[in-house]
């Protein structure tokens, strides 16, 4: 057999072994094609059922999830038309997990491991928004976590800057703070004001067996520090102040503005 015929019959056999590779190719995926056209129009395989696993003391209903992944009981969704890595993505978007899985399980369950993040604060300038500890992740309340009493900060915008200061007044604030006083709320907004008499309010809230009792503090906007470590310090002595008539309750006014005084009102 000469050299030309050998070429021809090779190239005789590669290409019917290509047509063969690809019409079963072919042939597969018209299978595979009909399986998942008959499992998406099966009833069987309808989501029926979502389970939600917290990793915190917060609990997610299932609910919750069945409305942010448009889940309705009314017009059920197949489980093979049903996205994990989409329903992934609009978890992911609302910034409250720190950790989340979505996976499927036939018939018709889809389950969903979460940890929800720690919120440290209220932003007190937007509807329904907290923010972590690392001041790099904003995520609504509602309705992922329980009713937590969270100091309120308020910033004026949204200034980097603004969030550092604050971020760093509560850090302070936090680590001298204890039992029976709170963090109710924070307001920089003033230390960005115009003017010389610039200043951050710090509202600390004291539990008493008749009731919560505020503290307005009015510390200055540069030497801060001074001021939380002269209120601190004056803890033990609060009771003996003057009442604000009969209201026991009424807020306290505190001026820590300038240095070794401390101004009641």
């Amino acid at each position: 057999m000469d050299e030309k015929l050998e070429g021809k019959v090779a190239f005789r056999y590669i290409l019917r072994s290509t047509l063969v590779v690809w019409a079963s190719i072919g042939v597969l995926f018209c299978v595979i094609h009909f399986l998942q056209s008959r499992r998406q129009a099966d009833e069987c395989y309808m989501i029926t059922t979502i389970v939600s696993r917290s990793h915190t003391s917060d609990i997610v209903a299932p609910s919750v999830f069945a409305e942010f992944l448009d889940l309705s009981c009314d017009a059920p969704t197949n489980l093979y038309t049903f996205s994990p890595r989409g329903a992934l993505s609009r978890l992911k978007a609302l910034d409250a997990f720190s950790r989340v899985k979505v996976r499927r399980v036939r018939p018709g369950i889809v389950i969903i491991d979460y940890t929800l993040r720690t919120p440290l604060a209220k932003l007190a300038d937007y509807e329904n928004r907290a923010i972590d500890a690392t001041g790099a992740h904003i995520f609504p309340l509602y309705p992922f976590f329980s009713p937590k009493k969270l100091p309120e900060l308020y910033l004026g915008s949204s200034e980097p800057e603004r969030l550092k200061l604050a971020l760093e007044v509560l850090g302070k604030a936090g680590e001298a703070i204890c039992w029976p006083f709170r963090i109710k709320a924070l307001d920089v907004s003033g230390r960005f004001a115009g003017g010389a008499n610039r200043e951050i309010i710090l509202s600390v809230e004291e539990e008493k067996s008749q009731g919560a009792k505020t503290y307005v503090l009015r510390l200055d906007g540069k030497d801060w520090q001074d001021g939380l470590e002269r209120f601190f310090a004056l803890t033990p002595t609060l009771d003996s102040l003057p009442k604000n008539g009969d209201d026991v309750a009424a807020p306290s006014v505190i001026d820590l503005r300038v240095a070794r005084i401390a101004l009641f009102r």
